[in-house]
């Protein structure tokens, strides 16, 4: 065969075909050998692990405390609490001392893809963690050493009665490799898909979070096409929680001539319900080459989701000019035989004409598509028994493969044969799951393999570019956890292949998330990290990204030039606003006649008071300057708008039981009267707290500042120095934007605090204010302007310094350990979001 002659493979990676890569009638993977250890945790080198043996008087607790450094912890303790006692007993002590610690208790003998889907991307960020589990349990320990430690370092280990400690690295052999992936784009949002122009000289990536990034190939010239709204606080806009998002894109195969883009993409409307939705939009090339965008959007599908994950994505565009679109079962596992799929769009390859429409469609079902005029089936159906096809590709012979992401037992690569169906849930991969309910022309499973081998297969595509000539003819798959990168041989008929057959090409540090052809023929693969990495000829260093660059001008104005879409603002006149000012600067309305707003929310400290917590409060003050700016106040967001805000302050405050104690106060000092009849003419009564309210507000909303960040989105391009154009880019790549977005970054949505590592404090954030569950720990994405100059951070007022805050935020909710350089980076980008003083107090 062709791949047997391509690679004149090491011999430890033809050892590893043989064992790590088996299929379901391979042999149980032999454990690799744990490589570099020493006592000390942080050193690397070539030894056999230190193994000790439990020192007499020191506990499995302290022996780990000892040993850590800043590495995060896994406890393998699962629901069985009793049977886990010494795994179980450590979360108290972590928890306590705020050491980061993952504990999944979602596990079952016969399901370990739930925990190891935890504890690989966990080591695949960290890059080193420590693992702590029983080891007296046969399956469970024997489940890690297969799936998990044969195929990562082992540093350090040490066996006590009850459970064993490791220290564990994310090892890939770079000298097995028999390619490379050179990074073509730096990191953002999770990369669902790059699609190129015929002629080469477009680049667009899509991603998960719901923006598509547009790269010329024959210039510099880059920028933002697209970026959907975030479904936040009650807004409608992108769900992209799970496996949720912007997940697929496919250019007009005449494009162009035809400049339009298909999108498929999950939104969730303002009442909290979720539709898969596939849409045309107009490419706008007015402006080309320096800008590009995605306008008029029309919608071809959009079919209820009743969960987040299962979504399927894929769109492409067949030699036959036809659009193809994947779409997922749309459940969370438990789709059932006796919920039939065929009525539904869902668990299907559909197939629609674009440029034609049908009487009451915005498409056309083409004629001789399979299931066109019988009962019981969408016309659009071209296949289906599919579990969550996430990608497919076109052969150059017109054939499609897919790979279809397993349950809990196989993945599978397939042939998507024209009205057949592909197995689920009746069968997964080869594995049986359920009785045949009725007569089905089944299609068999192409490739399936095991999880000793990955637990999510990223199908890919054929090999046809010159960078690699060997390789031509290859069909490149991965997958997603293992890190896996194949090349095969595939058959002209149906012939079912094993993992076996397929070659090793290398072993990624990445979570790969998709595979996509330019028109040379070379492939692009997307990252979880956002990156789009290129295949070439290993060259020993193809990785480096270049992490520390500027930033690109264009993109980051498609990113963050607009405002968040705040309600507009009451009306306000002159003499409401002095009255608010005046009224801001008040103490002998308060309770002890020595508070008032600005005792807090400081002029001469950029609107705040830098202290940890204010006065008589257990939280932080957040800056009153650019408060009308954000979607809401306070740190649980319970005041929608900065009258609402106000008047709530004017209760427990100020000392008083209530805000009306305030008004009774000040209606008995001389003056104010008056000048609540001059400032709201007509009103009876003229002093009320709605009135004391709306003029604090009205005064609140002057508070906004203009800063050399503001010059820059709005076309300067010296308004920032290169070195915060660097940190700039670094807080794009870091995945800062994820939660810090438009103008303001942040200040446009809640998120949860904790999000990758456990968060605890008797602070619960939204909870306070809505008992329900799943609230703990939700506070409001802080806006960033003048953020250099309102510390401490966070509502507690817990990280003293910026600096602090951002090496805490990144491993808190990315689980990203940033260099010091990149922390000093982003730092020195956060400092140009600060601005003069608002114009109303002299600045």
């Amino acid at each position: 065969m062709l791949m047997l002659r391509l690679f004149a493979l090491p011999l430890s990676w033809c050892l590893l075909l043989l064992t790590a890569c088996g299929g379901s009638t391979a042999a149980p993977p032999a454990p690799a050998k744990p490589q570099a250890a020493t006592a000390d945790p942080k050193a690397t080198g070539t030894a056999a692990p230190t193994i000790a043996a439990q020192e007499p008087g020191k506990t499995l607790l302290e022996t780990l405390l000892e040993r850590r450094r800043d590495e995060p912890v896994f406890l393998a303790d699962p629901d069985e609490r009793s049977e886990f006692p010494a795994v179980h007993a450590l979360r108290g002590p972590l928890r306590e001392r705020s050491i980061p610690f993952e504990s999944p208790t979602k596990w079952h003998y016969q399901k370990y893809q739930y925990y190891l889907n935890r504890l690989i991307p966990m080591v695949r960020w960290k890059g080193r963690i420590w693992l702590v589990y029983d080891h007296r349990h046969a399956e469970l320990a024997a489940t890690l050493e297969q799936m998990f430690l044969s195929k990562h370092k082992v540093e350090w280990k040490a066996t006590f009665a009850e459970a064993t400690l490791m220290l564990v690295s994310n090892e890939f052999d770079d000298a097995g490799r028999t390619i490379d992936l050179h990074t073509v784009v730096s990191r953002g949002g999770m990369a669902t898909g790059t699609e190129f122009s015929a002629d080469g000289a477009l680049m667009l990536v899509a991603s998960k979070s719901g923006s598509v990034r547009w790269f010329s190939r024959t210039s510099q010239a880059e920028g933002a096409a697209l970026k959907l709204p975030t479904a936040a606080n009650g807004q409608a806009g992108v769900y992209s929680g799970g496996e949720a998002g912007l997940i697929g894109l496919a250019l007009h195969p005449r494009y162009p001539s035809e400049p339009k883009i298909y999108l498929h993409y999950n939104w969730q409307y303002s009442d909290g319900k979720r539709a898969a939705i596939v849409s045309e939009w107009r490419v706008d090339l007015a402006k080309q080459p320096k800008e590009l965008a995605f306008v008029d959007e029309r919608k071809l599908l959009e079919l209820p989701m009743v969960a987040d994950n299962h979504n399927g994505g894929c769109l492409r565009f067949g030699p036959d000019g036809l659009l193809y679109i994947a779409i997922g079962d749309g459940e969370d596992g438990q789709w059932t035989i006796g919920r039939s799929p065929s009525h539904s769009l869902r668990g299907k390859i559909l197939r629609i004409d674009v440029n034609r429409r049908d009487e009451g469609k915005p498409y056309a079902v083409p004629a001789d598509n399979p299931f066109v005029g019988k009962d019981g089936f969408p016309p659009e159906t071209w296949a289906w028994g599919f579990r969550n096809p996430w990608r497919f590709a076109f052969l150059p012979d017109g054939r499609i493969v897919a790979g279809d992401i397993g349950e809990d037992v196989n993945e599978e690569l397939t042939f998507v044969v024209r009205g057949k169906h592909h197995g689920w849930p009746f069968v997964e991969g080869r594995h049986q799951r359920n009785k045949l309910d009725r007569e089905l022309d089944l299609q068999p499973a192409l490739l399936p393999y095991g999880r000793e081998s990955g637990m999510s297969v990223i199908a890919g595509q054929v090999y046809e570019g010159k960078e690699l000539p060997d390789l031509r003819g290859a069909y490149v798959f991965c997958d997603h956890l293992s890190g896996y990168i194949w090349a095969i041989d595939l058959p002209q008929d149906g012939t079912a292949l094993e993992i076996a057959d397929a070659h090793v090409l290398a072993r990624w540090p990445l979570l790969l998330t998709s595979i996509d052809k330019a028109p040379d023929g070379e492939l692009y693969f997307g990252a979880h990290t956002g990156e789009v990495l290129r295949l070439q000829r290993p060259t020993g260093a193809a990785n480096a990204a270049a992490e520390l660059a500027p930033a690109d001008p264009a993109m980051v104005r498609g990113l963050f030039a607009a405002e968040y879409p705040a309600p507009a603002a009451p009306p306000a006149t002159a003499a409401q606003i002095a009255l608010g000012q005046r009224l801001f600067g008040e103490v002998r309305w308060s309770a002890d006649g020595k508070l008032a707003c600005a005792s807090c929310h400081d002029p001469a400290r950029h609107g705040q008071d830098g202290n940890k917590v204010a006065v008589g409060t257990t939280r932080n003050t957040s800056s009153v300057w650019n408060a009308s700016r954000q979607f809401a106040q306070f740190h649980d967001y319970r005041a929608p708008t900065v009258e609402a805000a106000a008047e709530a302050s004017l209760g427990a405050h100020l000392g008083h039981a209530a805000p009306a104690a305030a008004i009774a106060r000040l209606a008995a000092l001389p003056g104010y009267e008056a000048e609540f009849q001059a400032a709201y003419p007509g009103a009876a009564p003229a002093l009320s707290l709605e009135h004391a309210s709306h003029a604090l507000g009205a005064f609140v909303r002057q508070l906004t500042t203009r800063s050399r960040w503001d010059d820059f989105l709005d076309g300067n391009d010296q308004a920032l120095t290169r070195d915060e154009l660097v940190g700039l880019n670094t807080f794009v790549g870091s995945g800062c934007m994820t939660c810090h977005q438009y103008r303001g970054l942040g200040g446009g949505m809640p998120q949860k605090l904790g999000l990758m590592q456990p968060w605890t404090g008797p602070d619960r954030g939204r909870f306070a204010v809505d008992p329900t569950p799943g609230q703990e720990f939700f506070f409001k994405v802080p806006a960033l302007f003048d953020v250099a100059n309102t510390g401490p951070y966070y509502h507690d007022g817990s990280m003293a310094t910026l600096a602090d805050a951002v090496r805490h935020m990144a491993s808190a909710q990315l689980n990203r350990q940033l260099t010091p350089e990149q922390v000093q980076a982003i730092v020195t980008f956060l400092g140009a979001l600060g601005g003069a003083r608002p114009k109303i107090l002299g600045g």
